[in-house]
């Protein structure tokens, strides 16, 4: 327990470094500030997909699952930043772009793990 524990803050806490230093990177990029969360769930369902197929097919390791999935990508990804980005939107009126963030983010997150799912069967 104290094991795991330990192994998703250290996941976690790499998933959260990396998430700010690619906003760091992309946001020169962008025109949307919400444009960056985007990027960024998506990045983090892809890497799910692929960690969920290639974690579990090639090592079969809880432990690297807790670290990995639960811990780094837990860490990367940010529903709470995109729900907060939602809500902003809808207190200025800025109902169609909220509109399509939410499917954006939903169809392409469905997506990217799909992708990512396939892509971890071809390293095994």
């Amino acid at each position: 327990m104290i094991k795991n524990i330990i192994l998703v803050a250290i996941g976690g806490a790499l998933g959260s470094v990396l998430r700010y230093l690619f906003t760091l990177v992309t946001i020169p990029f962008t025109s949307k500030i919400y444009v960056n969360t985007l990027i960024t769930n998506v990045l983090g369902c892809f890497f799910i997909g692929f960690l969920s197929i290639f974690l579990l097919n090639k090592y079969n390791n809880a432990q690297l699952n807790v670290l990995f999935i639960t811990g780094f990508c837990g860490g990367f990804t940010t529903f709470s930043t995109f729900a907060l980005e939602n809500q902003k939107m809808m207190q200025i009126n800025q109902y169609s772009d909220s509109f399509i963030y939410i499917i954006l983010s939903v169809v392409c997150a469905i997506i990217a793990v799909l992708v990512g799912q396939r892509v971890g069967e071809l390293f095994l």
